[in-house]
């Protein structure tokens, strides 16, 4: 998956935006997340956000979720992403 981070925010800003995200949609699912960020400091800030199919738990690697990989979860995934954008902008102090 990737995201577009908000030109707006400054550096800090955008880590704890994609971490809180990551930790809210994926890791307290259970999955495994590794997130790259890229052109930091360009017009095109983004991340990209690498995640396992498997669940981990005390016992290591489960089965494969697939429900984590269908279109209906993809979609919420976006559009908890907006929500998450919009409140970090809110709380940084954009209106818009």
């Amino acid at each position: 998956m990737t995201v577009a981070l908000p030109a707006e925010l400054n550096y800090h800003q955008r880590q704890e935006l994609t971490r809180d995200f990551v930790q809210d949609q994926f890791v307290d699912q259970g999955m495994i997340a590794d997130i790259g960020y890229h052109d930091f400091n360009s017009h095109n800030p983004h991340a990209h956000i690498m995640l396992t199919m498997r669940s981990v738990d005390q016992e290591g690697f489960g089965k494969k979720k697939r429900a984590w990989n269908q279109r209906t979860a993809i979609a919420a995934h976006r559009q908890a992403w907006a929500e998450h954008s919009n409140q970090a902008l809110e709380q940084a102090g954009y209106a818009e």
